[in-house]
Parts: structure tokens; sequence; C-alpha cells
């Protein structure tokens, strides 16, 4: 059986079409690892929805 290709964008295209089900406007994103990359991701493609980006880094 084949599955079909989930890309980051897949991932973050749901979440933002969930939002838009729940009336959420606006969101901070926060994420660590492949978190991380969604947040970017989510800043990139829906720039209007996503407060400004802050960059956190554990030690």
């Amino acid at each position: 059986m084949d599955f079909p290709i989930v890309t980051i964008s897949d991932m973050v295209n749901a979440q933002f079409k969930l939002l838009d089900h729940l009336g959420i406007e606006k969101v901070q994103v926060v994420g660590g690892s492949m978190g991380g990359m969604m947040a970017l991701r989510a800043a990139a493609e829906y720039p209007e929805r996503v407060t400004p980006l802050r960059y956190a880094q554990r030690r």
C-alpha cells in the first residue's frame, strides 16, 4: 500500500483550516525541531495571521 507524501505545508494548511473552523484569527507559534519548521512555514504562508516570531534556543 502506498501512502501519500505529507509535507510541512500540508500540516500547516490543515492547522489553519481548523483555526478557521474554530473562528481563531491570529496565533502565536513556537516549536522545536519539526514544530519549529511548522512555525516558520506558518509565518511564511500566513504572515497576516501569525504574530511576530521569536527565536529561542535551549542549551
